[in-house]
């Protein structure tokens, strides 16, 4: 039943990664991504706080900015808001659509793009109070990013006491028990975290993690072609026997 659940999970986590991504990507404009600063901080398993930073740079053209959050049918999310560095809260329009919350900035209501770009601060906490909250959706601006250069910044800070266990994505590198960073060179529809608090966390926990049940399934593959092969061979040399 737990394999069928988690199985289950993970299809929905592909579908709803691809329909993001598509989201986003289909509306990149002349926009493009200068600096992406993101900040998790998890209260508890059931509720976490996400604030992002993020500079844009306009080439041309005047057109309504976008960020796109993937959306679990189990999870809130609330206190969404936006803030100009410069001009203050912004209102926005949100649509809520094939698995994604698109939040629309209207032109009229947006920052006023200039040759030096625009800065505005994304706020927003993730609830989910029917199960442990893993996968946090990160705002994905329409913007494109310059490709080789690292700009998106994420840091995630557990709660006091809490533990990292199995894999993260993205691949984190903990400065210290509760803190972990990382730099990409594209801002990730989601992040994916399990922890724990020290001493909970159970060998099951480690082993049935993704990248050892991957080298295990590698692992297995190997095996069961070897066994195979020498399955063929046996059957091969008495044939080879009994023809002559």
């Amino acid at each position: 039943m737990n394999n069928t659940k988690r199985l289950a999970r993970s299809i929905h986590f592909v579908v709803v990664l691809a329909l993001s991504c598509h989201s986003a990507s289909a509306q990149t404009g002349s926009y493009k991504l200068t600096h992406f600063d993101c900040d998790i901080r998890i209260a508890d398993p059931h509720h976490v706080a996400v604030t992002a930073l993020i500079q844009i740079a306009s080439d041309a053209g005047h057109f309504p900015l976008s960020l796109t959050l993937v959306h679990y049918s189990t999870q809130e999310i609330c206190d969404l808001r936006i803030v100009d560095q410069r001009k203050g809260p912004i209102s926005t329009a949100r649509n809520l659509t094939n698995g994604a919350l698109v939040v629309s900035i209207p032109w009229a209501e947006g920052p006023a793009v200039a040759n030096s770009g625009i800065a505005f601060r994304v706020g927003y906490e993730v609830v989910d109070t029917s199960s442990d909250i893993s996968r946090i959706p990160l705002p994905v601006p329409n913007a494109r990013t310059a490709f080789g250069e690292r700009l998106v910044q994420i840091a995630v800070v557990l709660p006091p006491g809490g533990i990292s266990f199995g894999d993260t994505f993205p691949t984190l590198s903990w400065q210290n028990q509760s803190r972990g960073e990382t730099a990409l060179g594209n801002v990730p529809s989601l992040a994916m975290i399990h922890w724990k608090p020290v001493g909970s966390v159970r060998l099951a926990d480690r082993i049935f993690a993704s990248s050892v049940l991957t080298d295990a399934g590698m692992l297995a593959i190997l095996l069961a072609g070897s066994l195979v092969w020498w399955l063929r061979s046996r059957r091969d040399a008495r044939n080879q026997i009994s023809a002559d």
